[in-house]
């Protein structure tokens, strides 16, 4: 056994080679069963990137034809055809995923308050043609009560207007919230994270579905 040892001493093997061997000796039977278990694991593991690089040049090789597509679509000017309302209704489908979400409350609100301010505007255009005609005519009582009318009118477009800013921003929230949950839900299925950072060549896809 001795002869043995120092005969594959004398060996010339690579790294590689030298931890299975050491594997071998030390560990006796019980090293044998790890190497092979530990070799199974190997097999299975270029098994399945052989099978994710399979998908990754099947949608690479589509690559190419969409990036013309892309690029003959940028170069056309958007248009609001079926594809856009197709593309639209998607979209909102996932920013508001039901009537009685909290995104179709917003939006509903947002409506009436544009609905309010449309009103108002068009109210404070009539008091500045009457005020003009106050002016022209020089109805100096006419003059100070279009003012205090249009001070009373002034408050609450200032708060609809306000308002306004308000319920965009809670929308704009909300529906990022949606889209980027939307995102991440389909970036982590099906080991899609992995094709698109390793096989796929796209980097930093977490960053870029939180900051896009």
């Amino acid at each position: 056994l001795d002869h043995r040892f120092r005969a594959l001493m004398k060996l010339t093997l690579n790294s590689n080679q030298k931890r299975v061997l050491a594997i071998v000796i030390l560990g006796g039977g019980s090293g044998i069963a790890v190497l092979s278990r530990l070799r199974q694991s190997l097999r299975y593991m270029r098994r399945e990137q052989r099978r994710l690089a399979s998908e990754a040049h099947g949608g690479a090789s589509t690559k190419g034809a969409t990036n013309g597509a892309a690029q003959r679509s940028r170069d056309k000017r958007v248009a609001v055809d079926g594809l856009f309302v197709e593309r639209l209704k998607q979209i909102l489908g996932i920013c508001i995923p039901r009537l009685r979400s909290k995104e179709a409350f917003f939006v509903a609100v947002q409506a009436v308050f544009l609905v309010c301010r449309t009103l108002l505007t068009d109210r404070i255009a009539e008091i500045e043609g009457r005020c003009g005609e106050a002016i022209t005519t020089q109805n100096f009582r006419a003059f100070v009560r279009i003012l205090v009318e249009f001070g009373l009118t002034a408050l609450p477009t200032a708060a609809v207007n306000a308002a306004l800013k308000v319920m965009q921003t809670l929308i704009s929230v909300s529906f990022r919230r949606r889209l980027t949950s939307f995102l991440h839900k389909c970036y982590v299925s099906n080991r899609a994270y992995y094709v698109a950072s390793s096989l796929g060549g796209l980097s930093h896809a977490d960053q870029r579905i939180t900051e896009e």
